[in-house]
């Protein structure tokens, strides 16, 4: 799956860096002027399905299905989840902090995990049962989640503005900064799971109710390498594949830090 997954997501990085930091972008509202879509998603994503279906129908493999973030829904045995564009408010701000991740479901298990971060060249993936591993200029190297000391770690947290979440939940995560060295909101979700698989994050929240492409590759990628995601009730998130409009709100850690985090957030 690896091979398909990486075939799939140059497709997309090709559309992406062709747009990036260009005046060509295309950019309109989907809902107001902090929720945008530009050419880049819609190219990205239209590519990468196209490649998909004509590598899986080469394995014999025809009941394809798709949950992409723009207007792509269909049921199939195995399923595919793209976000073409995570971190389109930065990609179209020319920030260097965007991705595109995808996730492989057979028959509602999820398999397989990719996240590339093109301009850096970094390539992150997992398979159920294999490990987690980040390509990083064309060297392989294992991802494992460690727990070290809160103090000499990094918390990502999202919305970028915590003012704006409900002021018990806003004081709750307050609470927690003084656990940590400093505090970051960057803006791609699946970047900052990611970068908890990779020792960057100690733990990332994500309190603005992403959806199934913003997590699901990153979930997998994640639990590969030793960490976990819960929802903020403490329990173990679980991903709904038949649902496109779930939303999520996941915390990501080491799950021997949960204890620690939880005893704040269930305050």
């Amino acid at each position: 799956m690896f091979e398909l997954l990486n075939t799939a997501v140059n497709h997309g990085n090709e559309i992406l860096l062709k747009y990036y930091r260009t005046q060509s972008l295309d950019i309109s509202n989907k809902t107001d002027h902090q929720n945008i879509v530009t050419r880049a998603d819609n190219e990205s994503q239209a590519a990468i399905q196209e490649i998909i279906i004509d590598l899986m129908q080469k394995q014999g493999k025809t009941d394809v299905g798709f949950i992409g973030e723009e207007n792509l829904y269909h049921k199939g045995q195995h399923m595919f989840v793209i976000d073409p564009l995570d971190g389109t408010s930065n990609f179209a701000s020319g920030i260097d902090y965007f991705c595109i991740p995808i996730a492989y479901f057979r028959d509602g298990e999820l398999i397989a995990g990719i996240v590339s971060r093109p301009t850096m060249h970094d390539l992150y993936y997992a398979e159920k049962g294999k490990g987690a591993f980040i390509l990083r200029r064309g060297t392989k190297i294992p991802l494992k989640v460690t727990e070290g000391n809160l103090k000499n770690k990094v918390l990502s947290i999202y919305p970028e503005d915590i003012a704006l979440l409900p002021q018990a939940q806003r004081a709750r995560i307050e609470k927690m900064f003084p656990l940590y060295r400093s505090v970051r909101s960057l803006g791609a979700a699946a970047l900052d799971i990611a970068g908890v698989a990779e020792n960057i994050y100690g733990a990332s929240l994500l309190t603005e109710s992403p959806h199934i492409w913003d997590i699901a590759a990153s979930k997998v990628i994640l639990e590969e390498a030793g960490g976990a995601m819960y929802n903020w009730d403490g329990s173990n998130l679980q991903i709904d594949i038949g649902s496109k409009h779930t939303k999520y709100a996941p915390i990501s850690c080491h799950p021997a830090q949960k204890e620690e985090l939880f005893s704040y957030i269930l305050d």
